[in-house]
C-alpha cells in the first residue's frame, strides 16, 4: 500500500528523500557546528544534494 503510495506521489517520495537526508546532514552538523545552525545547514544542504542527484537517482529507480 505504502510502495502504491510513494510510486504514484514522487514528490512525496523526494519529500521523505529530502527528510532522511537532512535529519542526517543535521546529527552530523550539529556533532561539528551550533545546533540550530546545524539543522538550518542540514535542510539546506540536504535540497541542495537532492535536487542535483534527483534526476540521476529518478531513472535508476524506474529501472530497477
Amino acid at each position: 500500500m505504502f510502495k502504491n503510495f510513494f510510486n504514484s506521489h514522487p514528490f512525496i517520495k523526494n519529500i521523505s528523500e529530502i527528510l532522511i537526508t537532512a535529519i542526517s546532514l543535521g546529527v552530523w552538523f550539529s556533532v561539528n557546528i551550533n545546533h540550530y545552525l546545524g539543522v538550518f545547514l542540514g535542510f539546506l544542504t540536504a535540497g541542495i544534494i537532492n535536487s542535483v542527484l534527483g534526476c540521476s537517482w529518478e531513472p535508476k529507480k524506474k529501472t530497477a
